[in-house]
């Protein structure tokens, strides 16, 4: 531009002062003018013309190549921009979004997989953390029965029961001193002994049974009519037909029976399979010649000679059984 700005400065100049030759002062008057003289003036004055129309004509062109690659320039910057605006976000996309979900996923998976571990680890470590206080508490009864009041706090709020014949033996051993013991206190020395069946608790248990030991007594019936009372029947028929309560022995059998595999209208029927397991129990009593025969004449309790059956509708089948028979038919 400023190239441009020289060379139009120049031409104007060269025109001012070929003017003061060609038109002089009207007060001039040369002394001899010829028309050769005029002529090659005009030919010189064509041919500056000429020059200076070159050098416009040249600097217009280069101008114009300039604004020409200016215009190239701005049309490829452009398309450039263009291509930028359009790319940039499936390049953002693929390259940075579409990974990002991907570590995401990953990281919420190894969160899970962390959390999980943890809790596991945590329960695990409670778990163990509460398996040896139960130890101690279960080995400190062998102190006496100041011991019982903190064993029953803790077994009483937990569903413990991974007691294994070592810790039954220990319970088994304070039951048999016949300490003075509150009843709920009594019930969670009981549970140490039902919830994993055993021989040292059926041994136990049946001693109970023969010692006439009253305080464990209910809990003796109970455990032996849970616990395949069949390969026991010859041990109730002894103890029923030995047995001044042999009556009520059968009766409190009979009321176990009823109460956890039967139900009752008043309370609520147990589910079939239930009550089919509890019908074949009191089968395995009732028509049991040797155990019905021997309490005739024992009462059933203190207030009634034979048994009362909750429900004849529900428990049609104790109307098919010996014992109702003998007894209940009569009258």
């Amino acid at each position: 531009m400023y190239k441009l700005i020289c060379i139009l400065f120049l031409i104007l100049q060269n025109n001012i002062s070929l003017s003061k030759q060609v038109n002089p002062s009207p007060n001039h008057r040369p002394s001899s003018v010829t028309t050769d003289s005029v002529i090659d003036a005009l030919s010189k004055k064509n041919k500056l013309l000429e020059s200076q129309n070159e050098l416009i004509t040249t600097a217009l062109n280069a101008n114009s190549s300039v604004f020409s690659g200016i215009s190239t320039y701005f049309a490829v910057i452009s398309i450039l921009l263009t291509i930028i605006v359009v790319i940039l976000p499936l390049v953002n996309y693929f390259f940075v979004l579409k990974p990002s979900e991907k570590a995401m996923r990953k990281v919420a998976a190894l969160e899970g997989e962390l959390l999980s571990r943890v809790e596991n680890n945590f329960e695990d470590y409670l778990a163990k953390i509460e398996h040896k206080k139960a130890k101690e508490l279960i080995r400190s009864l062998n102190t006496g029965p100041q011991a019982i009041t903190a064993f029953a706090n803790f077994f009483l709020l937990r569903s413990y029961s991974d007691f294994d014949v070592e810790d039954q033996n220990t319970v088994i051993n304070f039951l048999e001193k016949k300490y003075e013991i509150e009843v709920i206190n009594r019930l969670t020395l009981h549970n140490v002994l039902t919830s994993n069946p055993s021989r040292s608790c059926e041994a136990f248990y049946k001693k109970v049974l023969e010692t006439g030991d009253k305080p464990n007594h209910e809990y003796a019936i109970n455990y032996l009519i849970d616990n395949h009372p069949e390969e026991n029947i010859a041990f109730f028929e002894l103890i029923i037909m030995n047995s001044p309560d042999g009556h009520k022995i059968l009766n409190e059998i009979v009321r176990h029976i009823e109460d956890d595999y039967i139900g009752s209208p008043m309370t609520s029927l147990k589910i079939s399979e239930t009550r089919a397991i509890g019908e074949e129990k009191l089968k395995l009593f009732l028509d049991n010649t040797k155990i019905c025969d021997s309490v005739e004449n024992k009462k059933a309790d203190y207030h009634h000679q034979n048994i009362s059956f909750m429900s004849f509708a529900q428990n049609a089948f104790i109307k098919e059984t010996y014992y109702f028979k003998k007894y209940k038919q009569k009258k």
